[in-house]
């Protein structure tokens, strides 16, 4: 097994200055500042996650208060063309209704107006002026 050195391997580290060069304190400073760099970096990801979520629980406050909306308009539509028609369908039946008493009370004149035409053709009688009206 060969040995190759971290050169040959395309593997050196990219450093400014040798490692060798620097001292235990620069080491330490850099590795700080790298630390806190990326800790400033880590926070304006969270910063800004924070305001596309709150930026998207906005949105969809405002699509559900739109659906509420629009479903509390169709509701409203829907209870008034329902009442409409309650009151078509009322309307209708008091009409059916009426119909329904003067159909009787054309049927009992007309039967009262054949029994005396019939009275009259068979017997040459009329009732009395008034009369049938007094049945009525």
């Amino acid at each position: 097994m060969t040995t190759r050195s971290l050169d040959d391997a395309g593997l050196r580290p990219a450093v400014a200055t040798p490692v060798a060069a620097l001292s235990v304190e620069e080491a330490i400073a850099r590795v700080l500042a790298a630390e806190g760099e990326a800790r400033a970096a880590l926070a304006a990801c969270a910063e800004q996650a924070e305001a596309e979520v709150q930026a998207a629980r906005e949105r969809s406050r405002a699509i559900a208060a739109r659906g509420a909306a629009r479903t509390a308009a169709v509701q409203s539509e829907v209870e008034r063309a329902l009442a409409r028609l309650r009151r078509d369908h009322e309307a209708q039946r008091a009409l059916l209704a009426t119909a329904g008493a003067s159909a009787a009370d054309d049927e009992r004149r007309l039967a009262r107006a054949a029994e005396r035409l019939a009275d009259e053709l068979t017997r040459g009688e009329l009732p009395a002026a008034g009369a049938d009206r007094d049945r009525r």
